[in-house]
């Protein structure tokens, strides 16, 4: 668990960090990088085939022991699909997460988890309308908005991308990786 914590403290620090080095491309002399929005959805792997890591975790057996504890709650499949997609299986999170869907068809979460893959998969059509229903669920979704733009951007629609991280903003002023994919977007 203490792993697992430093992991997530090391992600938004290296997020926090790249937005605010992406925010001095405002800055005369700096050249502005176009972001991929594959990876603002990445979360890191968990492949230690990849990593180079070893951890005594057996996933096959996390997972029987989940559908065998909590088989039918929608949160345990969404649960599953974080646990595939952080483990880079996304066929396999995609399944979990559309089961929890079907058990609970307003589960924010989950919606946010099917969009996610579907990123990874380049069905951005899809992504965009599992993004909207996670937005509709929670109106306040910050990541939610985000994603949502994201989607719009590999579309090429830009100007709902920049419309859905406006409303991120609203939301939260000082969302800085909202920020930052405005300030990546032509200006018109």
């Amino acid at each position: 668990m203490i792993g697992r914590m430093a992991l997530y403290v090391a992600i938004a620090a290296a997020i926090i960090a790249g937005a605010v080095w992406l925010n001095r491309a405002h800055d005369v002399g700096w050249v502005r990088y176009h972001l991929d929005p594959q990876a603002a959805l990445s979360v890191p792997s968990h492949n230690h085939a990849i990593t180079g890591t070893a951890c005594e975790c057996d996933p096959d057996k996390e997972i029987k022991q989940a559908l065998s504890d909590r088989a039918g709650y929608a949160d345990t499949h969404r649960e599953l699909g974080d646990n595939f997609y952080a483990r880079g299986r996304y066929d396999e999170a995609q399944r979990c997460y559309e089961r929890a869907i079907e058990q609970d068809s307003n589960n924010v979460a989950a919606h946010y988890g099917l969009g996610r893959v579907c990123m990874k998969l380049a069905d951005y059509a899809r992504a965009r309308e599992s993004f909207e229903r996670a937005v509709e669920g929670d109106r306040r979704f910050v990541n939610g908005y985000v994603a949502l733009g994201l989607a719009h951007y590999c579309r090429g629609q830009f100007d709902k991308a920049r419309d859905q991280w406006d409303t991120a903003l609203k939301f939260d002023p000082k969302d800085a990786y909202a920020e930052a994919l405005l300030a990546s977007l032509p200006h018109k």
